[in-house]
C-alpha cells in the first residue's frame, strides 16, 4: 500500500496523532528527514507541502521505540586477542 492510498495528513495535522503530548513541528520535520534512533518517518512531498500518514505515524512509532540491538565488540572497537 502507499503512503498516498492511507490517506494524507500534513506534519500540522499529523503532529496531533501522536499520543500525549503533540511534538513541536520542528521535531516533525526532524522526524521526516533525519529521523528518531535511525528511524525516519515516511513522508510524500507535494507542491512544497510535506504529507504523512497515521499508519506511517504508527510505523515509526513501533520502530523508533523498538529495542535496540545490542551492539559486538567488533563493532565497538575492542580486540580480544
Amino acid at each position: 500500500m502507499s503512503l498516498r492510498d492511507e490517506g494524507l495528513l500534513t506534519l500540522p495535522e499529523a503532529r496531533k496523532q501522536f499520543p500525549g503530548r503533540p511534538p513541536a513541528l520542528i521535531t516533525m520535520r526532524r522526524y521526516v528527514t533525519v529521523g528518531l534512533r535511525g528511524v525516519v518517518l515516511e513522508s510524500l512531498l507535494l507542491n512544497a507541502c510535506r504529507f504523512t500518514s497515521r499508519p506511517a505515524i504508527d510505523r515509526f512509532l513501533i520502530a523508533a521505540s523498538a529495542p535496540r540491538a545490542a551492539k559486538s565488540n567488533k563493532a565497538e572497537g575492542v580486540n580480544n586477542g
